[in-house]
């Protein structure tokens, strides 16, 4: 089995997207994945950007955080989950009704105009976009989002909760998906 470097040692490609769940977490962990990834900006991707359960990531808490850490919070509400399914809706291999709203939603100019900023500013800091949960594909938002970011192509890496990644990163070369481990 081959060495994988650490993360701050790797060549993310230029306007690297990254994904993580910030689960329960305590929040020195969850900053501490930030800062070896080496985020600049974060995505909260949340429709609703509290939790009951982990008020340190509710947006005011977690914005004041970052901000210690010279880290940027952004709210981009407009790629979050609770869609709901169109009557006539043409995604129907999605059986779950949430995965389905989410598809039809992303083919809206909000979500298309969202993607688009995002994309923009992972052109400028490294960035990672966030939601509640850990397992990202469990959230419409993040598996949906996923695929419209492929889809553009745009290189996307993903490190799941609040553990350093033990998932794959998928890069997009030449429109074709390479997986690659990140740690072994």
């Amino acid at each position: 089995m081959r060495e994988h470097l650490p993360p701050q040692e790797v060549r993310w490609p230029e306007g690297a997207i990254f994904t993580l769940g910030h689960s329960t977490s305590p929040i020195e962990r969850f900053m501490s994945v930030l800062q070896i990834y080496g985020i600049e900006r974060l995505a909260d991707i949340r429709t609703i950007p509290r939790s009951r359960h982990n008020p340190q990531f509710n947006n005011t808490a977690l914005a004041k955080s970052l901000t210690a850490q010279h880290l940027e919070y952004v709210h981009i509400p407009a790629l979050g989950g609770l869609r709901h399914a169109r009557k006539d809706s043409p995604n129907t291999g999605w059986r779950n009704g949430s995965f389905r709203g989410y598809a039809d939603y992303m083919q809206t100019e909000e979500f298309q105009g969202a993607l688009e900023a995002l994309i923009r500013m992972s052109r400028g800091k490294r960035v990672a976009i966030m939601c509640g949960r850990s397992g990202a594909m469990a959230m419409p938002s993040f598996a949906g989002g996923r695929r419209a970011l492929c889809a553009r192509r745009a290189s996307r890496r993903n490190f799941i909760g609040n553990q350093l990644p033990n998932a794959h990163a998928y890069a997009l070369r030449a429109g074709r998906r390479s997986e690659n481990h990140l740690s072994s």
